[in-house]
């Protein structure tokens, strides 16, 4: 890193804090075909100046486009930034509501105690957020995705804490002779009920899979970005669980983000341990020899890491007899 580059990252909060604003008062929702200051100040109960230089720093960024006093979007603010019930608008939300954790670092980094508010589980409306969010981030790729896991068709396939049922929906629709079950919590499985449009032939479960029963026999098991959430005795604890249900040789994929043994590369998944830190004080990145321990540890054999594509890690792993 040259000194341009530090400077850039030391305030690199700046842009990402002017289009926060914007989102958080809801500015794109009032630019239409076209609008003043004056008009989206108004809409937005905001005020006029603030709202013009927050408004010319989005054009100054292209995120906005100006033609003498009204602003208008741009292809990428019309289809992202605008809320309309769609799930793209939920992954920026996501984002903003990143702020207030984040922000408290420095005091989680002094204390290591995660400071009084409100967790995303306790807030219907950005537990919603959240979900819609991951539905956002896994849709354009896992249909394709799937197609490169070790599954046969007629499979049991249990998605667990699935969310809102992307990849489950895959599943059943790259395998419609499989048996494909959703387990999660009850709001998140209400949310995906919903977004399964095509009403493809998928099972819900609803409940914590440390506590609920999960059903079963299945031949694959699927958990995507869950271990990150959770400390190691607790991963063990619900890996022994998904052996439990599972018959002997199938298959348990686990899609995360992972560390290299100097926990410093990938820098994607380092800073994604911050993100942990600063929401989680139980959960983490790991190193993939530490996944392969707890599996080797819990019931299974064969154990392997694969890198899918530019996205996805996972490790992969057979139930052993």
């Amino acid at each position: 890193m040259d000194y341009n580059e530090l400077w850039d990252t030391l305030t690199g909060f700046r842009k990402a804090r002017i289009l926060h604003t914007a989102l958080i008062w809801r500015f794109f929702n009032y630019v239409g075909e076209g609008a003043t200051t004056e008009e989206i100040a108004h809409q937005a109960k905001t005020n006029q100046r603030g709202t013009e230089r927050v408004l010319n720093a989005l054009v100054g960024m292209g995120i906005l486009k100006k033609f003498g006093e009204k602003y208008t979007h741009t292809e990428l603010s019309e289809t992202h930034l605008v809320e309309n019930g769609n799930s793209s608008f939920a992954g920026v939300l996501h984002s903003v509501q990143s702020w207030e954790s984040w922000g408290q670092l420095p005091q989680i980094v002094k204390s290591g105690e995660l400071p009084e508010r409100k967790r995303v589980f306790d807030d219907s409306e950005r537990f919603r957020t959240f979900i819609l969010a991951m539905h956002e981030y896994q849709k354009h790729r896992a249909s394709e995705f799937v197609q490169k896991l070790p599954v046969q068709s007629g499979d049991a396939i249990l998605d667990c804490g699935g969310g809102p049922g992307t990849y489950a929906n895959a599943f059943a629709r790259e395998y419609p002779d499989s048996n494909v079950t959703l387990l999660d919590l009850p709001d998140a499985i209400a949310i995906a009920k919903d977004l399964n449009s095509e009403n493809l032939p998928v099972q819900y479960i609803s409940g914590d899979f440390f506590k609920e029963d999960l059903g079963g026999p299945y031949d694959f098991v699927f958990l995507s970005n869950i271990i990150h959430s959770h400390s190691p005795a607790r991963n063990r604890t619900l890996f022994r669980r998904i052996a439990d249900v599972m018959e002997s040789g199938g298959h348990f994929v686990i899609r995360d983000r992972f560390l290299d043994e100097s926990q410093t590369e990938p820098l994607g998944a380092v800073i994604f341990g911050i993100h942990m830190l600063v929401n989680n004080l139980e959960g983490g990145t790991y190193i993939v020899r530490e996944v392969q321990e707890w599996l080797q540890s819990t019931g299974f054999t064969n154990v392997e890491y694969r890198t899918i594509d530019d996205e996805s890690e996972i490790v992969i792993a057979e139930r052993a007899d």
